[in-house]
C-alpha cells in the first residue's frame, strides 16, 4: 500500500507500518461516507478485494501495493501525529478489521500484544471513525477486548454470522452500535473475513511484517 500526502510522499507502508513508523493516528473524518465494503449490496466489490488479499498472503510476496491513499496530516509535538484520510478509506477499515482477525486467530500471545500496541493508545484505538460516537466506541471496544474464538456461538441457520453473533453477544457490546452503519458493515466484514481466512493463524506473521 502507498500513502500520499506532505512529508510522506512517494512513500510505501504496509498498514502497521503506517501507524508505527509514522506515529500516527488514522480518524476516518465527519465528512466521509460511512463503510460500505460490508454492506450487503457490496458483496461482489468485497469478495473481490478479500481474495486478492487472501492471494497475496498466500503467495507470500513482500511489498504488494494496493493503490494510493490520499489524505491530510496533523503534527502533533510530543502526541500522535492525525492522519485523516481523503480517499482510501474503505481499504483502510478492510485492513483494519483484518489485521484484526488474524492477530487474534494467530494462537500466538506475541501478535495479539503486538496488534494492541500498535492499534491501542492513551485515547483509544488508533484506527477510528468520527463519522458517528458509535463508530469510535466499537473501533475502541473491539481493539481492547478479546474474542474466543475457540468458542464461537453458532451460525444462524443459513447464515455466515458466528463471528458477528458472538461479538454481538459480549457484555461490552452496545445494542444501539447495530444501528450504525459503519459499525453494521463491518460486523458483515468480519464475518466475510472469518469464512475465507478462519484456518490460515499464519497469515498474521506474513501481513504484519
Amino acid at each position: 500500500m502507498q500513502e500520499i500526502e506532505n512529508n510522506f510522499e512517494g512513500k510505501r507502508y504496509s498498514f502497521l507500518s503506517l501507524l508505527e513508523d509514522e506515529n500516527l493516528r488514522i480518524e476516518i473524518p465527519v465528512i466521509q461516507r460511512d463503510y460500505a465494503q460490508g454492506r450487503k449490496s457490496s458483496e461482489e466489490i468485497r469478495d473481490l478485494f478479500l481474495q486478492a488479499l487472501y492471494e497475496y498472503l498466500q503467495a507470500n510476496i513482500p511489498n504488494r501495493d494496493l493503490d494510493f491513499v490520499y489524505g491530510t496530516s496533523t503534527n502533533l509535538v510530543g502526541k500522535k501525529n492525525v492522519f485523516v484520510p481523503l480517499d482510501g478509506q474503505q481499504r483502510l477499515t478492510t485492513l483494519f478489521l483484518l489485521h484484526w482477525y488474524l492477530a487474534n486467530i494467530s494462537g500466538n500471545p506475541e501478535s495479539k500484544q503486538d496488534f494492541r500496541k500498535k492499534l491501542y493508545s492513551e485515547k483509544g484505538s488508533n484506527f477510528t471513525y468520527r463519522t458517528r460516537t458509535s463508530s469510535s466506541e466499537f473501533c475502541n471496544a473491539l481493539v481492547f477486548n478479546n474474542i474466543d474464538f475457540l468458542n464461537l456461538l453458532k451460525n444462524d441457520k443459513n447464515e455466515n454470522n458466528a463471528l458477528s453473533k458472538t461479538i454481538k453477544n459480549k457484555n461490552w457490546f452496545l445494542a444501539s452500535w447495530i444501528l450504525d452503519p459503519t459499525v453494521k458493515s463491518m460486523l458483515t466484514m468480519l464475518d466475510s473475513i472469518h469464512e475465507k481466512f478462519y484456518n490460515k493463524p499464519h497469515f498474521y506473521g506474513r501481513i504484519s511484517n
